[in-house]
């Protein structure tokens, strides 16, 4: 049992690349769902209280790309 990052770790530490490869594309589509909606929700809860940077920049949004600053 676990999350994704403790089976990858049990995964390579037994040698199953299988179960490894498993783990690893299961945390990385996690991230691509959670990130988003927790950035969302920073924006939201800043334009709440009056921070309006984030509507400004555009990342009152669920895409991923608006967050990333170069």
């Amino acid at each position: 049992m676990g999350g994704p990052l403790i089976q990858l770790i049990n995964a390579l530490g037994n040698g199953d690349l299988e179960a490894a490869l498993s783990a690893l594309i299961t945390g990385a589509l996690l991230l691509l769902v959670c990130f988003p909606v927790h950035e969302l929700a920073h924006a939201v809860t800043a334009s709440r209280l009056g921070d309006d940077t984030a509507r400004l920049l555009g990342r009152v949004t669920l895409n991923p790309l608006r967050n990333l600053d170069p």
